[in-house]
C-alpha cells in the first residue's frame, strides 16, 4: 500500500510538474532559463532575415524584429551567396543550439552542416547595426 501512495504522488507531482513547463511556453510571457536564472529569448519561425556576416556567424531575425546571432564551431559558411538551410527539431522556435540544424555553404550539390556553439540574443539596434551597417532611426 505505501507502494501505491508513493507511485500516486509521484504522478502527482510529475504531472504538476509537466503543467508548470507547458505554462512557461506562454507567447505572451518571456521564458525563463532555469539555468541562468535569466530570461532567454527565442526566435520564431518563419525568419525574416538571416545575414552570413563571416565563415562562422550568422545573423537571424524573425517576422516580430527579435534577433540573435548563432556562432558556429568552425567554418560553415564560405561562400555569403549561398542559401542558409535550417532544419528546426519540432517546435518553430530558435532559443539555444539544439533547436536547429543549420547548413551553410554548398560545394559540388551537398551542403555543409554547421555545428552551431551558441546562440546569442541581440537587441534590435543591434541586429540593425550588423544588417545594414548603421542603426534604424
Amino acid at each position: 500500500m505505501k507502494l501505491y501512495r508513493l507511485l500516486a504522488t509521484a504522478g502527482v507531482l510529475g504531472a504538476a510538474l509537466a503543467a508548470g513547463g507547458c505554462a512557461d511556453k506562454d507567447q505572451s510571457s518571456p521564458l525563463h532559463s532555469v539555468e541562468t536564472g535569466k530570461h532567454r529569448i527565442c526566435l520564431r519561425e518563419p525568419l525574416d532575415t538571416t545575414k552570413i556576416l563571416d565563415d562562422s556567424t550568422l545573423l537571424m531575425i524573425d517576422g516580430s524584429g527579435t534577433a540573435a546571432i548563432a556562432h558556429m564551431s568552425g567554418s560553415c559558411m564560405i561562400d555569403p551567396t549561398s542559401p542558409v538551410i535550417m532544419k528546426f527539431h519540432g517546435t518553430d522556435e530558435i532559443c539555444g543550439p539544439l533547436d536547429v540544424d543549420i547548413s551553410g555553404t554548398v560545394t559540388g550539390g551537398i551542403p555543409i552542416a554547421c555545428i552551431i556553439k551558441s546562440v546569442e540574443p541581440i537587441s534590435k539596434a543591434q541586429s540593425q547595426v550588423l544588417l545594414n551597417g548603421k542603426p534604424k532611426q
